[in-house]
């Protein structure tokens, strides 16, 4: 196989480009937790209506827990999008999804 048919056949070309992908990536996927949680953090109503909905699945505390969430989705996104300790955010992330399933 040919140096240039391999270098196709792996895109290397795109080697170039990964860091502009993973900053696309990070903000399209902080921006979509941000605006995922934005109705519950601009109103108490619908926080209320997600505490049920938390407290529906037996999860303890659900009025601690459905904000501790929300927050925590919204702090994470917003992380994401500014590009500030994104590890931090990617683990909280992570444990606070677990936590949903």
């Amino acid at each position: 196989m040919s140096p240039r048919v391999f270098s196709a056949v792996l895109l290397t070309p795109l080697y170039l480009h990964g860091d502009a992908a993973l900053l696309l990536l990070r903000v399209v996927v902080g921006a979509f937790l941000v605006w995922g949680v934005a109705d519950n953090v601009q109103s108490a109503e619908r926080m209320d209506e997600f505490a049920a909905f938390v407290a529906s699945f037996g999860f303890p505390a659900p009025e601690l827990m459905a904000p501790l969430s929300v927050w925590a989705q919204f702090g994470v996104g917003t992380a994401f999008v500014l590009g500030l300790l994104t590890r931090w955010a990617g683990v909280i992330c992570a444990v606070n999804s677990s936590s949903r399933s």
